[in-house]
């Protein structure tokens, strides 16, 4: 549950930032700056970030040789 809402969270700030630099007024203002290189990494990065901790939140139940516990 928490890797859900946190998930929401930082698709919510990423699309805020994405709105702001889709004006192009804006982003004239904005490029060259530090909020276009913070938007690239929200984007990117905070975004493998959660596939990997989602990844590695399943893997007990990917080997076999666990028991039962793991499983159900």
């Amino acid at each position: 549950m928490y890797f859900k809402h946190t998930f929401n969270y930082f698709q919510m700030l990423r699309g805020l930032t994405g709105v702001v630099l889709a004006n192009s007024s804006v982003d004239i203002i904005l490029h060259d700056t530090y909020y276009v290189v913070a938007h690239f990494h929200y984007v990117l990065s905070i975004g493998a970030v959660f596939a990997i901790t989602a990844g590695l939140a399943g893997i007990p139940r990917r080997y076999s040789d666990y028991p039962d516990a793991y499983t159900t």
